[in-house]
């Protein structure tokens, strides 16, 4: 039988932490939660999502797959609550957090709508951070060669990733390249 640990500030369930492998980055876990959870109750913060933000920057699958299905609700224009998308999320959460509540527990956090912009470029620039050490380290270990390198590297950058990765700088990944041989 499990225990239920409860936050002593609040009283509601507490989350584990949720381990995010050996990326070396910070999981903005709260921010993705405050995204998610103004969208479920602040109607009007969902196009300013929905303009920065796609599932895959999420770090979490679950919280990508609830971000598209908010989209997908929104582009059917039908109401979005905890409830609709709990209803949708049953059969394709790639997690159990996808329940109904999970989705209330959302909607409890403090968050305000003004912040939302904000919050999402935070999260938009993660996912590139991340996408951007992925792309260091595929081709530091020979997985992709440098045509591959410069092209992912020009759309990051042209995406608004900074122009560093916690691995190397694009730039000296670049510049520090050997030629790829002429076949």
């Amino acid at each position: 039988m499990n225990a239920v640990i409860t936050e002593p500030t609040t009283g509601r369930p507490a989350r584990p932490p949720l381990s995010h492998g050996d990326s070396g980055l910070d999981w903005p876990k709260t921010i993705e939660e405050s995204v998610l959870g103004s969208m479920l109750i602040m109607p009007k913060t969902v196009p300013i999502a929905l303009e920065i933000l796609k599932p895959s920057d999420f770090f979490l699958p679950s919280h990508g797959a609830m971000f598209a299905t908010i989209q997908n609700l929104h582009d059917e224009d039908v109401v979005i609550d905890p409830f609709s998308v709990a209803d949708r999320l049953k059969d394709d959460c790639p997690e159990d957090a996808c329940d109904t509540n999970y989705l209330l527990f959302l909607t409890g956090l403090p968050t305000v709508a003004s912040d939302i912009r904000h919050l999402a470029e935070i999260l938009k620039r993660q996912a590139l951070e991340r996408e951007a050490r992925k792309t260091s380290e595929l081709y530091l270990s020979g997985a992709i060669g440098m045509g591959e390198l410069h092209s992912t590297v020009a759309d990051l950058l042209e995406r608004g990733a900074p122009s560093c990765s916690p691995v190397i700088t694009l730039s000296e990944l670049l510049s520090s390249a050997p030629a790829e041989p002429e076949w």
